[in-house]
């Protein structure tokens, strides 16, 4: 079944070329923000055009309407295949708009979803946005929609989007409850959640020594009502004023003080998920896999084990 689902799902993406159209008939979208206001999709869609950035407004009973509409007041045909970035309001239910993305054969699977603070964030913006979100997420390795397809539809577990300020930034991330926003953190907890989902490219700064994380191995499983996370972590210097890390006395210190920098950091995601009920992790699914019965995985313990260790090629030196 699961190959099944898969080939369905290649078999859209795949017949996204499968109409070619001249470039200059086309609009060719590098984002967009969809809104939902009073029973409409309001959609305004960030096109490049000739070398400049052009903005469209629609609205609709549904996603498709919307674009629609779009369509009916610009001769060029609205072209999704280059498409950066999706923004979207708290305001829009999110399983139904991946669902559209989903059928649109012209849709490719590697642009990115964010949250976005307002519906008029193109206002006064004179530069590409979608290009700038995808470079962005693109080099913190934030999953795009392919990864966020995989997550809704195996339904296991809650979600965690980027979220974009009305300054058209992203310095922070939002964790979802059933499909649900329901509190913003910090990018730092962006970064953890990467690092427990196997995701490289995670940044922690901790005493003056500031990681890349080059390979992130994780493994959570559960044993005598107690889950158990060990993390085994690669990690490049990007910066450090304080340390000789040619020096193993200082190796092992910086090792070990980011081993416990990490372990916080966990407990503090996993505080933040007890708190808002957000299982972006899939603890209740591995709960009934283990005991074949439904429990509150809040109320179970965590052990966390950690061990980074620092790649020494290219260390910086204080």
């Amino acid at each position: 079944m699961k190959k099944l689902l898969l080939i369905i799902i290649s078999l859209c993406f795949l017949t996204g070329c499968y109409n070619y159209n001249e470039l200059e008939d086309l609009s060719v979208v590098s984002s967009m923000i969809i809104d939902y206001q009073d029973d409409n999709y309001l959609i305004s869609l960030e096109v490049y055009d000739n070398k400049k950035t052009i903005y469209y407004d629609g609205s609709g009973k549904s996603i498709s309407d919307a674009l629609e509409s779009i369509l009916l007041s610009n001769e060029k045909k609205v072209y999704l295949s280059h498409m950066n970035a999706v923004l979207f309001t708290k305001n829009v239910k999110v399983k139904p708009m991946v669902d559209y993305f989903l059928r649109e054969p012209t849709t490719n699977n590697t642009f990115y979803f964010v949250l976005s603070e307002t519906n008029d964030i193109y206002k006064e913006k004179d530069i590409d946005l979608g290009k700038k979100i995808f470079k962005i997420l693109k080099r913190n390795n934030v999953f795009n929609f392919s990864k966020l397809l995989e997550i809704i539809y195996n339904d296991t577990k809650d979600i965690i989007i980027p979220y974009l300020s009305e300054s058209g930034e992203i310095e922070s991330g939002y964790i979802f409850k059933d499909n649900k926003p329901v509190h913003e953190v910090s990018y730092d907890y962006v970064e953890t959640y990467k690092l427990l989902d196997n995701i490289d490219g995670s940044n922690f700064i901790s005493n003056n020594i500031e990681i890349d994380v080059t390979n992130a191995n994780a493994k959570i499983k559960l044993k005598d009502n107690k889950f158990i996370i060990d993390v085994k972590v690669t990690a490049t210097v990007l910066e450090n004023n304080k340390y000789d890390l040619n020096n193993n006395n200082h190796l092992v210190i910086v090792q070990d003080t980011l081993n416990e920098h990490i372990k916080n950091e966990i407990n503090k995601l996993l505080d933040v998920l007890i708190e808002y009920d957000s299982d972006i992790f899939g603890f209740e699914t591995m709960i009934v896999n283990k005991y074949k019965v439904k429990k509150d995985w809040s109320h179970f313990k965590f052990d966390i084990n950690v061990n980074t260790h620092i790649n020494k090629k290219g260390l910086l030196k204080s």
